[in-house]
């Protein structure tokens, strides 16, 4: 499984991004997305797993119902506050969802966000006052989302 993460804090544009990417509301589904490489059938989901009180295993559960290969999600960088336990930061989402055989594919920080390097990460750090357009078609291109 290809994952495509949107990682940020608070006020972000994580799921506007996610919007402007994929052309979907609210509801988790599965949408075409063309790739440099072809259509591709991705699950989107676009708020923050944390905020939607979805664990790292609701969604790897949820994914494996849909004949996809690709995921994308938003995340929090930090864990829900008075549910760390439940809906950890993104750094524990990644780890859980690497450790089901998923692979980081691309990776957008928005903001000022402090995770650990990583070799796909697109740093974003005015995604919050830059037009939601812009952010997404920086994303598209380090991707290669057409």
């Amino acid at each position: 499984m290809n994952l495509y993460l949107l990682v940020g804090g608070p006020r972000t544009r994580k799921s506007s991004c996610s919007r402007a990417l994929t052309g979907i509301g609210r509801a988790p589904r599965v949408v075409t997305v063309r790739m440099t490489s072809g259509d591709r059938e991705v699950f989107v989901f676009t708020g923050g797993l944390q905020e939607a009180e979805w664990t790292a295993q609701k969604l790897i559960n949820e994914v494996a119902k849909h004949r996809c290969s690709d995921v994308l999600v938003a995340l929090r960088v930090r864990a829900r506050r008075g549910a760390a336990a439940q809906f950890p930061d993104a750094t524990k989402y990644i780890a859980r969802f690497r450790a089901a055989g998923w692979r980081v594919s691309g990776l957008a920080l928005l903001g000022a966000t402090a995770l650990p390097r990583h070799p796909q990460a697109l740093p974003l750090p005015t995604s919050a006052v830059d037009p939601v357009n812009y952010t997404a078609s920086r994303i598209r291109r380090a991707w290669q989302w057409s």
